[in-house]
């Protein structure tokens, strides 16, 4: 199994606290994952699917904090 098949399933993971630091994520499915604290920092996230994911305190790809 490659990259983009193990990024397909991340649906609904729980990444709580997860250093995702320069991680591409281009086109992942991230619905409903749970991503509280997960440091996201320069990772791209382009195209990726967001909805519903739960990002309270996440460090998001631009250095700022998701409130």
């Amino acid at each position: 199994m490659g990259i983009q098949e193990i990024i397909a399933y991340l649906h609904g993971l729980n990444l709580t606290g997860a250093n995702l630091t320069s991680v591409d994520l281009r086109g992942a499915n991230l619905s409903y994952a749970k991503l509280e604290k997960t440091n996201l920092k320069d990772a791209n996230l382009s195209g990726a699917n967001l909805e519903g994911a739960k990002l309270a305190s996440a460090i998001m790809p631009d250095g700022t904090t998701h409130e």
